[in-house]
């Protein structure tokens, strides 16, 4: 503490006290950040889902059918899907179209 003539003066203090004050107050706020963060942690587990739709996916099964001789020109097979409601398929220039990116893929 500053005295009016400019010096400091140290007095002295009863570290036991002072020690257990700061301890108490450290515990005391970690139990309440601890207390916060669950609460906010279970505000957003119970929230969350309230505010999500679920959403349901229906299953389209798809014919697929392997091209034959592909696997020798792109390193593997290569297998063309078709989807309802028409199934339809693509025509040979864009299964030629697809072959030809494949290898300019360069995959190793």
């Amino acid at each position: 503490m500053w005295e009016p003539n400019g010096v400091l003066s140290i007095e002295p203090y009863s570290s036991k006290s002072v020690g257990q004050q700061s301890h108490k107050h450290i515990v005391q706020e970690f139990l309440a950040m601890l207390y916060k963060s669950l609460l906010f942690c279970l505000a957003a587990v119970l929230l969350t889902p309230a505010h999500s739709d679920a959403k349901e996916y229906q299953f389209i099964p798809a014919r697929c059918e392997e091209q034959p001789g592909v696997a020798q020109q792109i390193g593997g097979p290569l297998s063309i899907c078709s989807f309802p409601p028409d199934y339809s398929k693509p025509d040979s220039e864009d299964i030629q179209a697809v072959i030809k990116h494949i290898k300019s893929l360069q995959l190793n």
